[in-house]
């Protein structure tokens, strides 16, 4: 049996060997744009996409554009917190990762509570809607809030799902409500 930081390490590497990534990209944010999840949700929260991972931008503008509230990341004193933006434009403020954030405005924060759909990344997913992330525990940590009663969505290509193997969890990990790829 595979660790989690041997599937993550093999599962980085297959994601980076993956051909046309924008094209696979942009059929994942249709089918996420596409979602009763998405379409019934007033507040969206989305990572701001970053080296192979699902390019997230598509699914942002699409929110954007149809009025809905738009929050992205942002590390502040090891803790994620989710601040509205009106455009990727924003986005300035490189965190110590190299992924652009937005400014933490106290007016631009998203209260737990507001959030309708959360969008996750993932090194990769099992069939049961366990995640592996980066192993720094911020989505998690998050997901596990009491307040947050938001649809949790894992978005990721379909070479990062585990077809024949369960991931191993334990009391931190929380589960996806549901993966698109």
């Amino acid at each position: 049996m595979m660790s989690k930081n041997e599937i993550r390490e093999k599962y980085k590497e297959i994601r980076e060997k993956i051909d046309n990534k924008e094209e696979l990209s942009a059929r994942i944010a249709d089918r996420v744009i596409s979602s009763s999840e998405y379409i019934n949700a007033k507040t969206i929260c989305a990572y701001i996409s970053f080296g192979s991972e699902v390019n997230t931008s598509k699914i942002i503008e699409n929110a954007l554009k149809n009025n809905k509230v738009v929050g992205v990341p942002a590390i502040y004193e090891g803790n994620m917190e989710f601040y509205k933006i009106d455009s990727i434009e924003e986005l300035q403020i490189e965190n110590s990762f190299g992924i652009k954030e937005p400014k933490r405005v106290r007016t631009n924060f998203i209260e737990n509570k507001a959030i309708d759909l959360v969008i996750v990344p993932g090194i990769c997913f099992d069939l049961e809607n366990n995640r592996i992330g980066f192993g720094k525990g911020y989505y998690d940590k998050y997901l596990s809030n009491r307040e947050l009663n938001a649809i949790k969505m894992g978005i990721c290509f379909e070479e990062q799902i585990l077809k024949h193997t369960l991931i191993e969890t334990n009391a931190y990990d929380v589960k996806m409500d549901k993966i698109v790829y």
